[in-house]
């Protein structure tokens, strides 16, 4: 699958502001008939090279990522990236794409 984060590369937000970022992903014409629902999108929060497990998305819709105000520190740069899977239906072997955004606090 082909994934985009929609909106800018990088973000500039401050602390009070909520974050929300939306992801959708599209298949190659050579998958054009799998279907929708077979689409896994996940989400990592890195602050640095460092993975922050402490927070993750208060959005059910899986293509969303969203925060809540003061949930990020500031004077701090994150990336944000996207992540979505399908297992192919043909070599039974799971394909991976993913996309990202900076984000500056």
């Amino acid at each position: 699958p082909l994934l985009k984060i929609y909106g800018p590369k990088s973000i500039i937000i401050s602390r009070w502001q909520p974050l929300e970022m939306f992801a959708m992903a599209s298949y190659s014409k050579c998958v054009e008939d799998a279907p929708e629902h077979s689409l896994k999108y996940s989400w990592n929060l890195f602050q640095g090279v460092n993975f922050v497990p402490t927070i993750s998305s208060q959005s059910p819709d899986f293509r969303y990522f969203k925060l809540d105000p003061f949930t990020l520190s500031a004077s701090t740069v994150y990336t944000l990236q996207a992540i979505v899977s399908f297992q192919s239906a043909t070599t039974n072997i799971p394909v991976v794409s993913q996309s990202s955004v900076l984000i500056f606090v």
